[in-house]
């Protein structure tokens, strides 16, 4: 359950953005649909739009928890370590 949480949260952030757009934009039909104020239903669609954008908050903060966690864990052991050369160029 709580292995690979940074993972879990960036698919979360997934869910929950297309879950509310989804909803934005079919209460914004159902809301012109059902002839209510069309300043109703561009609310309703610009809370699915919001909620939205609001996600990527949270799947940047997954890819956060994401990097973190492999940087303290180190290099897995079929990465090869580039050899870093310490000398600058002669000008």
């Amino acid at each position: 359950m709580y292995s690979n949480v940074g993972k879990k949260i960036m698919i979360l952030a997934m869910v929950f953005g297309v879950v509310f757009l989804a909803a934005g934009l079919v209460g914004f039909v159902v809301l012109l649909a059902l002839e209510i104020p069309a300043w109703l239903a561009f609310i309703a669609l610009l809370g699915g739009i919001i909620t939205f954008m609001s996600s990527w908050l949270l799947y940047g903060f997954g890819q956060l928890v994401d990097d973190v966690h492999s940087l303290h864990i180190g290099p897995k052991p079929d990465e090869k370590k580039e050899e870093v050369i310490d000398e600058l160029p002669e000008l």
